[in-house]
C-alpha cells in the first residue's frame, strides 16, 4: 500500500507508532510540530519537509531522502537514520541522542553547538558544517 500526501499540511499531527510506508509528503511541505514516534518511514521521500519541533524519536527512517529537510529542534532520539539522504539538511538543535546514523549522507548538512549526536558521531567527519546558533 503506498500513501502519497503530496502538498497535505500536517500541523499537530499525532500519528504514534504508525506505519506509513512508504511515505511520500513531496517538496517544501510544512508539518508544524507531528509527532511521528515509533512511525516507520523507510526508504520515505522527504526532500526540503519542515519537520521543525517534531518528535520522531524511535522513528525508522532508514533509507529515507531527507535532503534540504529541517529538523531544528526536532527529538530524533534512538531514530534509525541507517543510509538516510541527509545532505544540507537543516539539524541545528536537532537531538539524535542514540540514533543509528551509520551510512547516513550528511555532506553539508547544517548543525549547530546544540545539537545532540551519539556517542562517538562526528558530524565534521561526515562532512556537515557547523554554524551558530542565530
Amino acid at each position: 500500500m503506498k500513501l502519497n500526501i503530496l502538498g497535505v499540511v500536517l500541523i499537530l499531527s499525532n500519528i504514534c507508532s504508525g506505519c506509513v510506508d512508504p511515505f511520500c509528503i513531496g517538496e517544501s511541505a510544512n508539518t508544524g510540530q507531528v509527532k511521528l514516534m515509533g512511525a516507520n518511514l523507510s526508504s520515505a521521500s522527504l526532500e526540503s519537509v519542515d519537520l521543525d519541533y517534531a518528535n520522531l524519536s524511535n522513528a525508522n527512517l532508514k533509507g529515507a531522502n531527507l535532503q534540504n529537510a529541517s529538523f531544528w529542534m526536532t527529538n530524533l532520539q534512538n531514530a534509525n537514520l541507517k543510509g538516510a539522504n541527509l545532505q544540507k539538511a537543516h539539524l541545528k538543535k536537532a537531538n539524535f541522542r542514540g540514533a543509528n546514523l551509520k551510512g547516513a549522507n550528511l555532506q553539508g548538512a547544517i548543525y549547530s553547538e546544540s545539537t545532540v549526536f551519539p556517542k562517538g558521531f562526528d558530524p565534521i567527519a561526515n562532512k556537515a558544517l557547523l554554524k551558530p546558533e542565530y
